[in-house]
């Protein structure tokens, strides 16, 4: 499978798959960011593009799954609360290492196609000597696993 490059990189011993649920309708939610600054406009638009996200509309109102990193959930925190936009959080980290065909399998080989690009087989060889591999972050370890049975893509 080929994967698509998105361009931009995020922090691997950082990264977050996330599962955000928003009670809003479509017309909701457009006018909840109508009063997004330039600068958080633009923010969302990049994250938008650079990066994994499955997002759908449903009865109960808007879900996206993220695969972002802890500097960038952050941010999303601050302009979600900035425009009084009440979200769910669930970690989906684990799902995506212990039990993906919880996942859109679509969506789960994009967000496995983006980690194989950015980890760094020299940077988390480093972190084991320096911190142990105990103190790998779970996608780390997912990598390494991975990369031990051959089924990272490259």
């Amino acid at each position: 499978m080929k994967c698509y490059q998105y361009p931009y990189a995020l922090n691997s011993a950082e990264l977050l798959l996330l599962k955000i649920d928003y009670p809003y309708n479509e017309e909701e939610l457009e006018k909840k960011l109508d009063g997004l600054t330039k600068r958080d406009g633009v923010f969302l638009n990049v994250i938008n593009q650079s990066v994994p996200i499955l997002h759908w509309f449903h009865e109960k109102g808007y879900t996206e799954i993220d695969l972002i990193d802890q500097e960038i959930f952050n941010e999303l925190k601050k302009i979600l609360e900035k425009q009084a936009i009440e979200y769910k959080v669930t970690d989906l980290t684990h799902v995506l290492i212990n039990d993906s065909s919880q996942l859109n399998p679509t969506f789960k080989q994009e967000v496995l196609c983006y980690i194989d690009r950015i980890m760094d087989l020299d940077v988390i060889l480093d972190r084991i000597l320096e911190k142990g591999s105990k103190n790998l972050h779970p996608f780390e370890l997912f990598y390494l696993e991975r990369l031990a049975n051959g089924t990272v893509t490259f």
